[in-house]
């Protein structure tokens, strides 16, 4: 039935992934468009998609995990030019 009705695909991935049963990824191979164009669909349909930010504290892990805690950061560095870590 989906395969003979494409349209029916797209307004099953675009009800999955509003009612966030599946990623925006998902929902596009559902539908069997593109990324990018199962964005254009949604625009379409006028569903507006709403991207939150990650919070202070998990950007500050993501930045303490690649860079070293922030205590290592404000150490006295062993250089001559600078008084404290580049980080």
């Amino acid at each position: 039935m989906l395969d003979v009705k494409p349209s029916l695909k797209q307004d099953t991935a675009v009800e999955l992934y509003k009612s966030e049963k599946v990623s925006l990824s998902r929902a596009a191979e559902i539908s069997g468009t593109s990324l990018e164009g199962f964005k254009d669909l949604l625009e379409l349909k006028g569903m507006k998609r709403v991207v939150a930010a990650p919070s202070k504290d998990k950007v500050r892990l993501g930045v303490d995990l690649i860079f070293g805690s922030e205590t290592e950061c404000s150490k006295p560095s062993l250089g001559r030019k600078s008084k404290t870590r580049a980080c």
